[in-house]
């Protein structure tokens, strides 16, 4: 019998992804990523999390 982690409920899911998209900017505001950097990252992970945002049922 394989041991499976529980799944988030759909309305924490929708707040980590809504997180990961805010950690861009908190990253640039901290100087963590230049402006270059959080423009590149944001064309790759805004499309990715919006997608999966959007398919999250609450």
């Amino acid at each position: 019998m394989k041991h499976r982690a529980p799944n988030p409920r759909p309305i924490t899911r929708r707040r980590l992804y809504d997180l990961g998209l805010a950690l861009i900017g908190v990253g640039v505001v901290y100087g963590i990523v230049s402006g270059d950097e959080a423009a590149a990252w944001s064309g790759v992970l805004a499309p990715l999390l919006g997608l999966a945002r959007a398919n999250v049922e609450v």
